[in-house]
């Protein structure tokens, strides 16, 4: 991975706190070449010590942006098909639902 890429990433913990792989990279606490699994590593060890009611406000914003995804998605399927793009849509959006009676 190339330097310039790495110096781009930054950690975002527990109260939005940022910091730059770079900078913990001049601090000793990353290394080069095994970053990314430190990173992720360190990331995993916050997460779990979290309380649950901090985890909950994660999930929650997870589970909103999750769901504007999915609508945003639906609507430009929608789009594709109606401009004839049919190739560019997953195959679930193309099969009409069944009617529930």
């Amino acid at each position: 991975m190339s330097k310039r890429r790495e110096i781009g990433r930054v950690l975002v913990v527990e109260g939005g706190r940022r910091e730059s792989v770079r900078g913990e990279r001049e601090q000793g606490i990353l290394e080069w070449g095994c970053g990314e699994l430190v990173w992720q590593q360190k990331l995993s060890q916050e997460w779990e010590s979290l309380p649950d009611e901090k985890k909950a406000q994660y999930l929650d914003k997870a589970s909103h942006h999750w769901q504007l995804y999915r609508q945003e998605l639906q609507l430009w399927e929608e789009k594709m098909i109606r401009l004839g793009h049919i190739d560019v849509v997953r195959n679930e959006a193309l099969i009409e639902p069944r009617s529930n009676k």
